[in-house]
């Protein structure tokens, strides 16, 4: 024998006990391939039943479609162009004894059944470690789904605490511009009252100047100096007034902003609180429908083991009666060969 391994293209199974992945620990490979049969169609009977002949009327080409099924996929593929297929000889089974047969007909000899309580152990410990395979594959994804629902809820949860984090942010920023506004207004309302002081003093200095001499010029210009320090002192008040409405149209663009800014968080955080009410209600709604799918694969597996019980047991009463009948037949015989009476065995034993 060659070194050389098949290897399954679907699973890696390549013919070893290892290797194998089902279930049933099933391993190697089958040959397959078609035949073709042509029988003959002969109508339908009064049931509406097709007619078919039993014995075939030709034989089409054999060995069509050739394909390796592998034992532990049950899945096939085709064979490897570098593999050359060999017809395996028959294998000879070799006498227990040099004794000669008999020439003549042989009568013929039952093959003796494997023992079937063997088989049905074998048969239930393979659906029985089946069954738990396909447990442990709903258990995991049950635990899988279960993660991801939770980290659903932790991604929400932590998308409500950054919107409560900004709304808090917002909520000071405003205090500080109404803080900021009110001194603003204390500071505009201390000019005014200083240039009211101002033009309450302006009459008494006019009548001053008009007071003095014609040859105090060097007064009256020190006076007009003062004058048209005055009228920029005003030009500076208008300048000081309008940006003072400005800001005060900044800030309440500004106040008006942050209450729509408001409105949007509040609406986005209500938002989020429903989102996260209907992920919780699926949550338990998908927990509920898993438990339910768990429980009736339970009761499944439950009815399995008991008709694999009720097989076992059947097998058991079948070889004790086949044991019983063997018994009987043996006596039967003995009473036979004692009344020298020639008697056959039946054709099935």
């Amino acid at each position: 024998m060659s070194d050389q391994k098949l290897v399954c293209p679907h699973c890696g199974h390549d013919g070893s006990a290892e290797s194998a992945k089902s279930p049933l620990e099933s391993f190697g490979f089958n040959y397959l391939e078609d035949d073709v049969v042509s029988r003959e169609v002969r109508g339908f009977d009064a049931d509406g039943k097709l007619l078919i002949d039993r014995e075939p009327r030709a034989t089409g080409a054999r060995g069509m479609n050739p394909r390796i099924e592998c034992r532990s996929c049950w899945q096939t593929f085709t064979l490897p162009a570098e593999v050359e297929r060999a017809a395996q000889p028959e294998v000879v089974v070799g006498l227990e004894s040099a004794e000669v047969p008999p020439e003549g007909p042989q009568p013929e000899v039952a093959p003796t059944p494997p023992p079937a309580p063997a088989v049905a152990r074998s048969v239930a410990e393979k659906l029985a470690d089946f069954f738990e395979t396909a447990l442990n594959e709903i258990r995991q994804t049950l635990a899988s789904e279960l993660e991801r629902i939770a980290g659903t809820v932790a991604n929400v949860t932590a998308g409500l605490g950054d919107v409560r984090n900004d709304l808090d942010t917002v909520r000071l920023r405003t205090e500080d511009l109404t803080e900021e506004q009110h001194r603003e207004v204390e500071a505009v309302s201390e000019i005014e009252a200083r240039l009211r002081r101002f033009e309450d003093g302006m009459p008494a200095l006019r009548e001053d100047v008009q007071a003095l001499t014609a040859g105090q010029m060097d007064v009256r210009d020190e006076i007009e100096t003062q004058l048209h320090r005055v009228v920029g002192i005003e030009d500076s008040v208008s300048r000081v007034e309008q940006l003072v409405q400005q800001y005060r149209e900044a800030l309440d663009l500004n106040a008006n902003s942050a209450r729509a800014e408001f409105a949007a968080l509040k609406d986005r955080c209500e938002a989020l609180e429903r989102r996260f009410a209907d992920e919780t209600g699926r949550a338990e709604s998908l927990r509920k429908e898993l438990r339910e799918s768990q429980e009736a694969e339970l009761r499944r597996l439950d009815a399995q083991a008991a008709a694999i019980r009720s097989l076992h047991l059947s097998a058991e009463a079948q070889l004790r009666h086949r044991e019983e009948l063997r018994a009987t037949l043996q006596k039967l015989e003995t009473l036979a060969q004692a009344t020298e009476i020639s008697t056959p065995l039946p054709e099935n034993l």
